[in-house]
């Protein structure tokens, strides 16, 4: 039983299409099929490139993008500090302002006060002399 299940194998073994194969080195395509089959190569490989430098350009515009974003950032922040600067110095104008009313003021009761004293030290000279002239 044993030799004949091996002979059964060996028969069945030898008649696969694995022993008798043709030499596969050489494949003959039509010449139509052989050019079709070129031209795709070369567009592949150009579909190839044209991706490549999509990619580039996509990168490239994506940097782009975001160095905008950065410059659109930066002049939002001047435009807040400028209005602040604006605010800051609208303060101090007004500062400014009320200090030059308050010294005004004081600058006028001073006057004031002046010729108050003027007046009161003329009349004082004037009454000495008059008192003195009558003394004498």
């Amino acid at each position: 039983m044993k030799t004949k299940l091996k002979l059964l194998v060996i028969t069945l073994l030898l008649s696969f299409p694995s022993f008798s194969q043709n030499d596969t080195s050489n494949v003959a395509l039509p010449y139509n099929v052989a050019r079709l089959v070129a031209i795709d190569l070369i567009e592949g490989d150009i579909a190839k490139q044209e991706l490549s430098i999509t990619k580039e350009l996509l990168t490239t515009t994506e940097q782009k993008s975001t160095m905008q974003d950065s410059i659109i950032a930066s002049f939002a922040q001047k435009e807040v500090n400028y209005k602040s600067m604006i605010t800051t110095y609208e303060t101090r104008t007004n500062l400014c302002v009320s200090n030059n009313l308050q010294l005004q003021k004081k600058i006028e009761k001073q006057n004031a006060i002046k010729k108050l004293l003027t007046f009161s030290l003329g009349t004082v000279t004037l009454i000495s002399v008059i008192a003195i002239a009558a003394l004498l």
